[in-house]
Parts: structure tokens; sequence; C-alpha cells
């Protein structure tokens, strides 16, 4: 599912742990998009590289 132009909910949601697999809820992905549109997603136009972003 795409929460912005260039994140996912599938990579901000990607854990090893397999006690973490459960599917987030609404709200969890209501806030995730909002931190992707307002923050993640206004990073990622800067000259910063991606893996310096937050959750990257």
């Amino acid at each position: 599912m795409k929460l912005s132009k260039n994140f996912t909910l599938e990579e901000l949601t990607a854990t090893s742990h397999r006690k973490l697999q459960d599917a987030p809820s609404m709200e969890v992905i209501r806030n995730l998009q909002n931190l992707c549109i307002h923050v993640l997603q206004p990073l990622s136009g800067t000259h910063l590289p991606r893996s310096a972003l937050p959750l990257a």
C-alpha cells in the first residue's frame, strides 16, 4: 500500500521480529501516512541520502 509518492506501508512496517507480524490498525496506517506526507516526503526532496531519513 502506497502511503505517499515514495513510501509504502510495507517498507515502514517491515521487521524481522516474528512477534511483530500483525497488520497495523487503520489508525496506525493513517498516522504513518501523515508521517510520510508531512515529514518523510518533504525530506526525501532534500539532498540527504535516503538512508539518512528516519525509518529508511
